[in-house]
């Protein structure tokens, strides 16, 4: 799997701001070739303290989903998210990130990423980040016998924070 994600953030009074965001997906266990997700959207930051922040975002999605066997698809949806960071402790911090896409069109198909992770540092700007990724899509474009609606991914990885 490979996954990317880019997000510009332009702040128009102390909480509010305007976004523009980019999501890259290409996953071989679900036939995914690449998956594009980008679209503007506003948000509220509630807290943005060095020990926790909480931010909440509203915008519409432009999906486009190309498959290696199966048809591709792409459409206009909706992007409700949220993101959590606490600092538990001087090493120790935690972080959740929930994004809802619903279909404009068809209110029973939608897809849910859930990015739940915790970190510990071990250096300046280093940390060692364990997470754990759940994504789940209601209507899946290949079979759900084939590749099930729920895809569970953990990582345990280096990262830099700048």
């Amino acid at each position: 799997n490979t996954f990317a994600s880019l997000k510009y953030d332009y702040f128009l009074t102390r909480k509010l701001f305007g976004y523009l965001g980019i999501e890259m997906l290409s996953d071989t266990f679900r036939d995914l070739s690449l998956r594009t997700v980008v679209g503007p959207g506003m948000g509220y930051q509630f807290w943005d303290l060095p020990h926790r922040s909480l931010l909440f975002e509203l915008g519409v999605t432009y999906f486009s989903e190309n498959y290696k066997v199966a048809t591709d698809d792409q459409w206009v949806t909706g992007r409700v998210s949220t993101s959590l960071s606490l600092k538990l402790w001087r090493f120790l911090s935690f972080t959740e990130k929930v994004i809802y896409y619903p279909n404009l069109e068809d209110s029973e198909d939608y897809q849910v990423r859930n990015e739940a992770g915790i970190a510990s540092a071990v250096g300046a700007s280093w940390s060692v980040k364990l997470t754990n990724i759940i994504e789940y899509d209601s209507m899946p474009s290949v079979s759900a016998a084939v590749v099930g609606k729920t895809d569970v991914t953990w990582l345990l990885g280096l990262q830099y924070t700048f």
